[in-house]
């Protein structure tokens, strides 16, 4: 959510371990933790009111959760760029390649 909330740029593939926490760091300081945290579990919500609807009933009603995810995120692939750059941060933590 904080890499998001920075604006991802264009090449975001490109980006260094340091650069994705100075993104995640701008995130942060743009929303505040409390928001970013906020943010999150909104958007988690969303997505699990999402699959507990389609679980079973493929025709429900997921229009809430869709706006929800949209007004968050702004698109899907928004969200997809920024799960990935979060987890390629956390993994660069991991291996002590930047301090969290």
């Amino acid at each position: 959510m904080a890499i998001h909330a920075a604006g991802v740029p264009a090449k975001a593939n490109a980006l260094t371990a340091d650069q994705l926490k100075a993104l995640a760091v701008a995130g942060i300081a743009r929303l505040g933790l409390a928001g970013v945290y906020r943010l999150d579990a909104e958007s988690r919500a969303a997505n699990v009111a999402y699959c507990d609807k389609t679980r079973y009933d493929r025709s429900a009603d997921v229009r809430a959760e869709l706006a929800t995810t949209r007004r968050i995120w702004g698109s899907d692939r928004n969200e997809q760029t920024a799960v990935n750059l979060a987890c390629r941060l956390l993994a660069a933590i991991r291996r002590g390649e930047v301090t969290p």
